[in-house]
């Protein structure tokens, strides 16, 4: 009998939560409804007070401005009355000149007249100057009609003893513009909706401003009579008249044709009134459109609140986790850095101990032998960590290049082997390797790649462990092969974590087998970054306990013609006679630097000559007869002149051997672009820093066997 599953219905009622949770919005979004319709009618009246507080405002800014302008002109009369009656001065001239050529200053003789700096009368329809001027005891000031010449602001103040060209002196006027009063008290307000007008106290508008919409409400001369004629409640007409007549700060509603408006007055302190009027309901209108456009968007605004909470959640989340890996990629940057200086100084104390027991041991060459060859191994380690922290920076700078050029894939796999025998020796690992023929790539950086797979398979691998490394050819695309290395061993395997990250930087498993391992963790980092870099991949699998296997595939093309393998290198006699007789110069600022290279070279049995800088480089090259050099060896960075210099000198000169004497750097610098920099200033080859005898022999056997 067939058994059938019965299908799962669904529950017809709603969970619980979830009915509490609808019942608690619903309850949520009537409050918002009632008090989203009482912040309405609460706003809208908000709108009307605001409206009639920044009229306040602006007539309190109108009133303090008029008040510093007229107190600034107060002063300066003042000033200027004080000086004019202590000046001594006799003639008009010297009054012209005491008061700086102004020509807004009067003098007031004692019989009334009315006398301008350069001896012309004026006059001046003013009731306060008809008054006695020397009983005056502060500047008074009035607005005055200059005959021919309009309205001003005219300030007054007594002299004393002041006598000009013969005229008794009673007072100095300072007669102003009108316009500056005027541009201070009557603005357009509200975007020219409303305006503020001079007023006298009969109600009479005296001033207003050219540009307004309020204008159009206030065209008669009388205010009062305005207000009367549209029928506004007398008992507000009255109100404001005895504001004005008395110049007293007052504020009123008032209706004109069917618009609210706000009456504010003022006084000026010149027995005149400012009156603001600003018709509120219409400054409102676009307040309140606004309002209805932000209801209409609300729907828009809720909706969007949504889209951009979850954006936000998502993004905040996102930053977190940014944030943690950003913190755990600086730990593991600083314990990087920890562990470098622990790598380097741990080689270091090794040549540092290595060289004081060779020092003590020198009665026992055996001994002494044993410590400087421990001292020689420690030195290529270093070297080694040095390598992968440069190659990994250049890597990451995407300043890597690689070689295109012919070689036996064979060499490279015996090479490494050759390299890793020693140490899988001492642990008793056994090393295998199967070879192929011979394509067009970087075997060098192919080496290093191999060299650090095979490097940490034996590193990690059990005494009597085994390590094998093996390729083949696994596809063609026409001249373009896919080449796959394997490198297999039986070691400690490795993590399921620690194979997400095993081939970022600063990188290691952690346990109790490989606790003890040393290494800077950047070896399967080059690795992956050099193997993408030649367009190959690179992938791991492992079981702990039981081994790890990499397979890096890469395209090569194969060469056109089966690459030879070299010849075998000369003997060392060869060699010596070869070099026997020739001499080299050597160009090296270093003192410690030079010993060295000479002893190295005098193994060879070259004559050496040594100089300090680029220019007795120079020096020694273009002084030489001819013949004289066999090679130059250039230190690059000297003083006087760098190497680069130096070469390019001698390149440049006339001396017969110019073009042709082999000249080699010397350089700490050991990228792509410091070899191709050396090459461009005439060099022939480039050798990095530290040297060893093998690039010695290489390049007087390419450079001495001509």
């Amino acid at each position: 009998m067939r058994r059938t599953r019965k299908p799962r219905t669904a529950s017809a009622q709603a969970p619980a939560w979830l009915k509490a949770a609808s019942a608690a919005l619903l309850a949520l979004l009537l409050c918002a409804t009632f008090a989203f319709a009482r912040a309405y009618t609460d706003l809208s009246n908000s709108i009307h007070r605001e409206r009639v507080e920044s009229v306040q405002q602006i007539s309190s800014l109108i009133s303090k401005k008029l008040n510093l302008l007229k107190e600034r002109h107060e002063e300066e009369t003042a000033t200027a009355a004080r000086f004019l009656s202590h000046s001594g001065a006799t003639s008009m001239a010297q009054v012209d000149e005491l008061l700086d050529h102004s020509d807004e200053f009067h003098l007031l003789s004692e019989d009334g007249r009315c006398l301008a700096l350069d001896g012309s009368a004026i006059v001046v329809s003013s009731s306060m100057l008809s008054e006695d001027i020397g009983t005056w005891t502060e500047v008074r000031s009035e607005f005055c009609t200059v005959q021919s010449k309009g309205d001003f602001w005219v300030f007054a103040a007594p002299v004393e003893n002041v006598s000009i060209d013969g005229v008794e002196i009673a007072g100095l006027l300072k007669v102003v513009d009108s316009q500056q009063y005027a541009d201070v008290a009557i603005l357009p307000v509200f975007n020219g909706q409303g305006a503020s007008y001079v007023v006298d106290t009969n109600g009479v508008i005296l001033l207003h401003p050219s540009e307004s919409q309020a204008n159009e409400h206030f065209k008669s001369h009388n205010f009062l009579r305005i207000l009367t004629n549209d029928g506004v409640d007398p008992a507000l007409v009255e109100k404001l008249q005895k504001a004005l007549l008395n110049c007293e700060e007052e504020q009123v509603l008032v209706k004109l044709q069917d618009d609210t408006w706000l009456l504010q007055t003022f006084p000026d302190n010149e027995g005149r009134n400012i009156v603001m009027a600003i018709p509120v309901s219409i400054t409102a209108q676009a307040t309140f459109a606004s309002m209805k456009s932000v209801i209409a968007l609300v729907v828009l605004i809720v909706a969007s609140i949504a889209a951009l909470s979850l954006l936000w959640l998502y993004h905040l989340v996102s930053k977190s986790q940014m944030a943690k890996i950003e913190s755990a990629r600086a730990s593991l940057k600083s314990d990087f850095l920890t562990k470098m200086s622990h790598d380097i100084r741990t080689p270091l104390n090794a040549i540092v101990g290595s060289n004081e027991l060779a020092l003590r041991s020198l009665d026992d060459p055996a001994t002494a032998a044993g410590h400087l060859e421990r001292s020689k191994k420690s030195g290529e380690y270093l070297i080694d960590i040095i390598n992968d922290m440069l190659d990994m920076n250049r890597l990451d700078g995407g300043k890597m290049t690689l070689a295109h050029e012919p070689f036996l894939l064979s060499d490279v796999l015996d090479s490494v082997i050759a390299l890793q025998s020693g140490p899988a020796e001492e642990k008793g690992v056994t090393l295998r390797a199967l070879s192929h023929t011979s394509f067009v790539g970087d075997a060098t950086r192919i080496k290093q790649c191999l060299v650090n797979l095979v490097s940490n398979a034996v590193k990690f691998t059990p005494e009597h462990g085994d390590v094998a490394l093996s390729c083949e050819e696994v596809s063609q695309d026409g001249p373009t092969s896919r080449v796959r290395f394997i490198v297999r061993d039986s070691g400690a395997g490795m993590s399921e974590a620690f194979m997400k990250r095993l081939f970022e930087p600063f990188e290691q498993e952690r346990s109790s087998l490989t606790s003890a391992q040393v290494g800077s963790g950047l070896g399967l980092a080059i690795v992956h970054s050099l193997v993408e870099l030649m367009g190959g991949t690179v992938e791991a699998s492992s079981t702990p306990g039981k081994g790890s296997t990499f397979v890096v595939d890469i395209p090569l093309e194969r060469a056109a013609t089966v690459v030879s393998r070299p010849a075998s290198a000369q003997s060392q006699e060869n060699l010596r006679a070869l070099c026997r007789g020739k001499r080299v110069l050597l160009a090296e600022d270093n003192e410690m630097n030079r010993e060295i290279i000479v002893d190295l070279l005098s193994d060879f049995s070259v004559e050496v000559d040594t100089v300090r800088n680029g220019a007795e480089a120079v020096e020694a090259v273009t002084s030489s007869a001819p013949g004289r050099y066999a090679l130059v060896l250039m230190d690059i960075q000297m003083p006087v002149m760098t190497g680069l210099e130096a070469a390019s000198a001698i390149r440049a000169s006339e001396h017969p051997d110019a073009a042709t004497i082999p000249i080699v750097a010397l350089s700490a610098g050991a990228f792509e672009e410091d070899v191709q920099n050396s090459l461009r200033h005439g060099m022939q080859d480039h050798l990095a820093k530290p040297l060893n005898l093998e690039d010695i022999e290489n390049v007087f056997r390419t450079y001495l066997n001509r």
